[in-house]
């Protein structure tokens, strides 16, 4: 069953109802998705991502898959926490689209009170580094973005309530952090939007927004206003993802 988006109390929000995208609409959008730079399609692309700040960008989400060996956060994490850590591994990229249930509350069945989505996306799926330096090199370097957003259920609708979205192109760096008192000021465009009915449920989604650069709540930092759009597929977060 489809979850209709309620835009109660969000200035410019359109409502807009989340109908499940048939096959053949699947088929397309999953081959638009997986256009790489070389024009061969990627069947690891989930999502993509695009944006203006310092040109037109864009980006890749790609399937969330575990390597081997771990990488140096991971194995911190197991020396720290030992036998709760067990099952984390390193993943083969960190861009990667997932969502979760932050707070475990339910609805009725095992719906999710609340959807926190993130995602990263990148132009290839650069191997995640395996020691924290190397990761912070390759943060400063790689042309990125990345979006959280989350969605509470209130009065029998997924509400947004936050959305936050930082971008790195040509080394120059943007981000604009929107949540609670902040939200009814932006709009943000959704649409194709299906929302998991369990814990295991893809989060179908398809978002756009003009946003203004901004830090902490309430402090805009400049006027500069960057379109983006994300799109895709969120997959439910593994048990292997150290998060």
């Amino acid at each position: 069953m489809a979850i209709c988006v309620s835009c109660e109390g969000l200035t410019g929000l359109q409502s807009v109802a989340a109908k499940p995208i048939r096959f053949r609409h699947a088929a397309t959008l999953v081959c638009l998705l997986a256009l790489s730079a070389c024009g061969e399609p990627d069947t690891n692309v989930v999502a993509r991502a695009s944006h203006d700040f310092k040109g037109n960008f864009e980006l890749f989400s790609y399937r969330a898959k575990p390597l081997k060996e771990l990488g140096q956060a991971e194995a911190m994490a197991k020396k720290t926490f030992g036998q709760l850590a067990a099952k984390i591994k390193s993943p083969a990229t960190i861009f990667m689209c997932l969502w979760r249930n932050p707070g475990h509350r339910k609805l009725d069945g095992d719906r999710p009170a609340e959807i926190f989505l993130s995602c990263s996306f990148a132009p290839t799926p650069v191997e995640t580094p395996r020691s924290l330096p190397e990761m912070a090199g390759m943060y400063n370097t790689v042309d990125r973005a990345n979006l959280k957003a989350m969605w509470e259920f209130k009065n029998g609708n997924y509400r947004l309530s936050r959305f936050d979205v930082e971008i790195q192109a040509d080394r120059k760096s943007y981000r604009s952090k929107n949540q609670a008192a902040d939200m009814p000021q932006i709009e943000v465009l959704q649409s194709e939007m299906t929302f998991p009915q369990n814990a295991g449920d893809p989060f179908q989604f398809n978002l756009q927004s003009q946003l203004p650069s901004r830090g902490n709540s309430g402090d805009t930092q400049d006027d500069l206003i960057v379109s983006v759009s994300f799109s895709g597929m969120a997959e439910a977060i593994p048990d292997w993802v150290n998060y």
